[in-house]
């Protein structure tokens, strides 16, 4: 799970690295927090499909809404 308030700043080799784990059969969700994110760089970050695998939440104080999708992704033991 990546949890970020931001963007990289290496955007070429962060993608090449995801790319890479999610090769090697590890699975990547994405959620991004506040009005600094870059959504496309963690939908190319987390595995496919993004739309079950980034979570995008305006402010860190929405964590009850966040947490209530994250058990429904990490729990079932891998990622849809």
């Amino acid at each position: 799970v990546l949890i970020t308030d931001g963007s990289s700043n290496k955007y070429d080799s962060t993608i090449m690295e995801a790319r890479n784990t999610r090769l090697a059969n590890i699975d990547i969700l994405t959620v991004g927090i506040g009005d600094w994110i870059d959504e496309t760089e963690l939908k190319e970050i987390a595995t496919d499909p993004d739309e079950w695998n980034t979570y995008i939440v305006n402010k860190y104080a929405q964590p009850e809404s966040l947490a209530k999708n994250l058990r429904k992704s990490l729990c079932n033991g891998k990622l849809v």
